[in-house]
């Protein structure tokens, strides 16, 4: 309810997991009004990226660098630590390369690299922040890999 006093719109991608329409309306948020879109990542797309993850792999969406590369627009993580009881803090960091001298492809799998570098790194300095990181760490499984568990 808070974040809702600060969002000018909110929009969801449908329980069928289609995201045409989502994506053609962000583009349009992006190119023609210059807003900001965030975008949170926890669930799959339809499109994804596995990537090497603390001791195992994890999978990504493409939706935001995929948007960001189209737009020609700036992708910022960001990422929220808990420091307290009811008490939160928000870092924004320097924003991922989104290059646009590379194809599509190749620009989208480096921004989605980079960010899990980058979330790594916040799950390695506020472990208590994140849940089910550990599902990542190194362990013997009865089926020989490593979980897979997305991001």
């Amino acid at each position: 309810r808070t974040e809702g006093w600060y969002l000018k719109e909110r929009v969801l991608i449908s329980p069928d997991g289609g995201t045409t329409g989502v994506m053609r309306t962000l583009l349009a948020r992006l190119r023609q009004e210059n807003a900001v879109v965030s975008i949170v990542g926890d669930h799959l797309g339809t499109q994804n990226i596995t990537t090497p993850f603390l001791h195992g792999r994890a999978q990504f969406a493409i939706g935001a660098p995929a948007l960001a590369w189209k737009a020609g627009s700036t992708l910022l993580p960001a990422f929220a630590f808990r420091t307290g009881t009811l008490r939160y803090r928000v870092v924004i960091e320097e924003p991922i390369s989104v290059d646009r001298t590379l194809d599509r492809k190749e620009s989208v799998e480096s921004a989605v690299e980079e960010f899990s570098h980058r979330m790594q790194q916040a799950i390695a300095s506020h472990p208590g922040s994140w849940a089910n990181w550990n599902l990542y760490l190194r362990r013997t499984s009865i089926f020989g890999n490593p979980p897979v568990a997305t991001a």
